[in-house]
């Protein structure tokens, strides 16, 4: 899925538009095991600085997500991982991690599903 989004469009503009774009890529079983996503923001403003020697500056901010989707042989998520990062300095910056981790209780009167996100920021 691709999209744009103009700054005409938006009440205050931060940008001059960005591009969206996201692929999934899924196993035989169709189960979704990744994702892909990139944002590009044209012609962004930047704050330089702290109070009260803000600057702001205009560049363009690339950010890119990943996903990885894992699953026990039930077919249950069992591990999420992602990454978000951002790409426009010609290096990784910004970078986080979040692994969620899935645990399910099943009985004949109930099902229970617990999600534990841990984040690292690197």
């Amino acid at each position: 899925m691709s999209r744009y989004v103009d700054k005409d469009n938006e009440k205050f503009p931060w940008s001059d538009g960005y591009y969206s774009t996201e692929i999934i890529l899924y196993n035989e079983q169709g189960q979704k095991v990744e994702r892909n996503e990139k944002r590009e923001y044209k012609n962004s403003f930047e704050v330089i600085g702290e109070r009260p020697n803000l600057k702001f500056e205009k560049k363009d901010k690339i950010f890119l997500e990943r996903t990885l989707y894992y699953y026990d042989s039930e077919g249950n998520l069992t591990r999420e991982e992602l990454k978000k990062w951002r790409a426009d300095e010609g290096i990784e910056t910004d970078v986080e991690l979040l692994t969620t981790h899935h645990f399910y209780v099943k009985d004949d009167e109930y099902e229970e599903h617990l999600k534990v996100t841990v984040k690292e920021i690197v």
